[in-house]
């Protein structure tokens, strides 16, 4: 047990139990088998290994590579510039910063602000309560589940479910198989490509193309300023405006059947809409 700062130049290796309460610095390589408690700030500068479990209150930096296999829990800041490659499960209280590469394989739970510039791919299920932010790209094959805004500069890919009860803006293309639900406001600056089921409650927004094959439900506002191809079905409730008007204010290649009166302007009212067979 170490009460006060810890300074190691080179390697630091833990078999058993450690416990910090004060400030422990590592230039070169932390590993840890067992686990490693630090009550106040961890900072590596080269590589952290982790086979076991760490728990940080406080602050953890790490400039280089994060690696772990088995349970990280950070209440604080987690900030990694370089390399964060998760076997496991990492809990963050806070806010996570990537500068560089995250990859998780297992679940990845950030409870506050998690920003990430270059890469986040996760292999499971990542869950954020309150706001991800992704300059790059973002790959999740299972469950990405946001309450609050989820905000992507690049590509944005899941296979599985995506769930944001908040917003959703993506600047570049999203990428779902599976299903993606929103409640709040969906705005895409590119393309928008769902296959599966896109449940919409609040404004659906799209600058470029939205495809979808399967379903499509929009309980609120839809604007397509672009081309809008739809295979399947797809239920407005509220008001709809597009561009590339044929029947009923769609493209030629819709038809669309009103559950109201077809009014003057087709621009308001709840519709289905499918392919003509």
């Amino acid at each position: 047990m170490v009460t006060g700062t810890l300074v190691v130049t080179g390697t630091l290796m833990v078999t058993g139990t450690l416990v910090v309460t004060g400030t422990l610095m590592v230039t070169g390589t932390l590993m840890v088998t067992g686990t490693l408690v630090v009550t106040g700030t961890l900072v590596v500068t080269g590589t952290l290994v982790v086979t076991g479990t760490l728990v940080v209150t406080g602050t953890l930096m790490v400039t280089g590579t994060l690696m772990v296999t088995g349970t990280l829990v950070v209440t604080g800041t987690l900030m990694v510039t370089g390399t964060l490659v998760v076997t496991g499960t990492l809990v963050v209280t806070g806010t996570l910063v990537v500068t560089g590469t995250l990859v998780v394989t297992g679940t990845l739970m950030v409870t506050g602000t998690l920003v990430v510039t270059g890469t986040l791919m996760v292999t499971g299920t990542l869950v954020v309560t309150g706001t991800l932010v992704v300059t790059g790209t973002l790959v999740v094959t299972g469950t990405l589940v946001v309450t609050g805004t989820l905000v992507v500069t690049g590509t944005l890919m899941v296979t599985g479910t995506l769930v944001v009860t908040g917003t959703l803006m993506v600047t570049g293309t999203l990428v779902v198989t599976g299903t993606l639900v929103v409640t709040g406001t969906l705005m895409v600056t590119g393309t928008l490509v769902v296959t599966g089921t896109l449940v919409v409650t609040g404004t659906l927004m799209v600058t470029g193309t939205l495809m979808v094959t399967g379903t499509l439900m929009v309980t609120g506002t839809l604007v397509v300023t672009g081309t809008l191809v739809v295979t399947g079905t797809l239920v407005v409730t509220g008001t709809h405006q597009g561009e590339n008007r044929g029947k009923a204010g769609w493209s030629p290649s819709l038809y669309a059947s009103w559950s109201l009166p077809l009014p003057a302007t087709p621009n308001m009212g709840s519709c289905v809409l499918f392919l003509m067979p």
